[in-house]
């Protein structure tokens, strides 16, 4: 099924979210000032091996690079008019077992294959290799959930996040991983809000090192000093488990992904055939993306923006 007929409408290359009491920021000479959404990514030398210190830990000089890339540089998001200069990669499937559990909305029982995904960034002439990208244009939920006997919503804030696209961004996003690796992501993941034409995906974050989130001080047109603040706010939960901070945020949020297949009478073998098949011009099968959340920018609360939800009939939704 191609994205067109997941998404309903005809995607158009110059749709970014806009909203009225938003602000997007678009222009990258107005924020090629900006360093370090996550604090200053110091580069040190150790051992004669380039290391990263993120939030005080050293990363891969790979990772290095690209965070230098997308955060401090601000570059290759996807959200944005222009597609992102990157690709999506996936390694080997490994077969996590047959497991009823895995069974999800549209997902039948059968076994689970996992696989990681990478993204390959042209930086400098040379093709970086990292797990992280970036998506722009994008609120963040940041409010609190409740389950219908009004409890907080399990884990909420803590281990997960919903993250509103318009609908042309997700299925850029859509679009693009399919035709860079070969496979689908399932439409039902989404829950499309055709009213405010926004689409919601839940994302993960881990619980022990929670995303930072940072707020961009824009200043007014009028403003003599036109340069670009960041101001570190604390972290996800933070903002979600204060009331006066709680809402819903216009920004830019940072993410590794993996993606996996749950499938019947299939083997590793059998599920990359598959998907030599479909980069040949075959049928691509559907699976799901597991996206994290690592880090986050926002330019402010986005006025007019109400939560998506998916009412009381409880389906997969059509985007």
């Amino acid at each position: 099924m191609s994205a067109n007929e997941l998404f309903g409408d005809e995607f158009d290359d110059n749709d970014v979210v806009t909203t009225p009491g938003t602000t997007v920021v678009d222009d990258l000479n107005v924020i090629a000032n900006i360093t370090g959404a996550f604090g200053d990514l110091g580069i040190i030398e150790d051992e004669a091996t380039l290391l990263v210190d993120y939030n005080g830990s050293n990363i891969d000089p790979e990772d290095a690079e690209v965070l230098k890339h997308i955060v401090d540089g601000f570059r290759d998001h996807l959200g944005r008019k222009k597609d992102p200069d990157f690709t999506f990669s996936v390694g080997d499937f490994s077969d996590l077992g047959c497991n009823d559990t895995y069974k999800a909305k549209d997902d039948g029982p059968g076994s689970k294959f996992n696989t990681s995904v990478s993204c390959n960034y042209s930086i400098n002439g040379n093709t970086v290799t990292s797990g992280y990208f970036g998506m722009d244009n994008i609120y963040f939920e940041a409010v609190g959930i409740t389950t219908k006997e009004g409890a907080p919503a399990k884990n909420h804030g803590t281990s997960w996040m919903n993250i509103y696209l318009s609908r042309n961004g997700a299925q850029q996003f859509v679009n693009k991983f399919s035709n860079d690796v070969g496979w689908d992501i399932k439409a039902s993941m989404f829950t499309a809000d055709t009213r405010q034409n926004l689409a919601s995906l839940r994302v993960a974050m881990d619980d022990e090192s929670p995303p930072a989130w940072t707020t961009m001080m824009i200043p007014d047109a009028n403003d003599e000093d036109q340069s670009i603040e960041l101001k570190q706010c604390g972290c996800v939960s933070t903002i979600i488990q204060t009331p006066d901070l709680q809402g819903i945020y216009l920004g830019t949020g940072f993410f590794t992904m993996n993606y996996n297949v749950v499938t019947e009478d299939a083997s590793v073998d059998t599920l990359e055939a598959v998907r030599d098949a479909a980069r040949a011009g075959g049928n691509p099968m559907a699976g799901r993306v597991s996206i994290s959340l690592v880090g986050l920018r926002v330019t402010g609360l986005a006025n007019g923006i109400s939560r998506v939800t998916l009412g009381k009939k409880k389906r997969s939704a059509r985007i």
